[in-house]
């Protein structure tokens, strides 16, 4: 093995636990942030809509889903139950066992990060409530293009 391929091996081989490490923190933060409505994370309010925040503290790994898109948003709204609602998108893959699998492996992070999550097959998707938040993962298969996962952080009051 020459070392160029070694030092390829051990980058990729650590840059995991760092990855990991980054997502933890943030969505860590996130979760922090709920009970205040995401004030110290959303960034400044749309012009045109200003119930929704484009560019809040993005999840690693989180992907727009349209081009010039936003990968993660924050939306605030009275007549909305909960007022606040912190959303990430991810790929979910272009059928069902692609977006079930994507929607196990963020349950899987999340739970590694703060506490296990507790799936909940009535409504497909992951739940956990921890530190005033609640935390969902949810799988929508429905978009143009292939399946879309959500992590959603929601004060709980």
């Amino acid at each position: 093995m020459t070392r160029t391929a070694l030092a390829a091996i051990l980058s990729a081989l650590l840059a995991t636990p760092a990855a990991a490490d980054d997502f933890c923190a943030v969505l860590k933060g996130v979760v922090a942030a709920a009970p205040k409505g995401f004030a110290e994370i959303r960034g400044a309010p749309d012009r045109e809509y200003p119930a929704a925040y484009w560019r809040p503290r993005p999840l690693p790994g989180a992907e727009a889903q349209m081009p010039g898109g936003s990968a993660c948003f924050v939306l605030h709204g009275a007549n909305m139950k909960p007022s606040d609602q912190y959303h990430c998108d991810y790929p979910g893959g272009a059928d069902r066992p692609a977006l079930l699998e994507t929607m196990h492996g963020l349950a899987d992070k999340v739970s590694a990060c703060l506490s296990p999550m507790f799936s909940d097959d009535n409504e497909g998707l992951w739940r956990l409530t921890v530190d005033g938040a609640m935390v969902l993962v949810v799988g929508d298969p429905a978009t143009a293009g292939g399946g879309v996962v959500e992590v959603i952080v929601e004060p709980v009051k």
